[in-house]
């Protein structure tokens, strides 16, 4: 059986011929946009394959007109959806597929509380740190 290892989880999975990269990731609960629910039309489930490209299936002319809206494309992108395994493979998942892997997601989060813990200062905002 070919194995799709995800280095950022430190996980490998063995797979069954045909699993795609999207269903490997999702029935094993790693975090993958994919808002068209895998039907090649978007490019949120958008993936690099560090290793075993030559091991997915062929990529279609839909497949790349959809990945050429993908954010930091590279020469071994593809979609998660439309790539089938049928040998081992390594896939890095970009920050753009996953936002929780961004770090600009911890900043934001990290400048709302900052906000909000101002607003209750002021007394604009009702809070725990502020009681009415």
């Amino acid at each position: 059986m070919p194995k799709a290892t995800f280095p950022q989880v430190n996980k490998t999975f063995e797979v069954p011929d045909g699993f795609t990269i999207l269903e490997v990731a999702l029935n094993n609960d790693i975090d993958l946009e994919h808002n068209c629910g895998g039907n090649c039309a978007c490019s949120t489930c958008h993936v690099v394959v560090a290793e075993g490209y030559e091991n997915l299936s062929p990529k279609t002319d839909e497949e790349q007109d959809m990945l050429n809206e993908a954010e930091g494309l590279t020469q071994t992108s593809r979609l998660s959806c439309q790539s089938k395994i049928y040998g081992d493979i390594m896939v890095h998942i970009p920050a753009s597929s996953n936002p929780l892997n961004n770090p600009d997601v911890a900043e934001i989060e990290r400048l709302l509380k900052e906000k909000e813990r101002q607003l209750a200062q002021a007394g604009v905002l009702k809070s725990q740190a502020n009681p009415a």
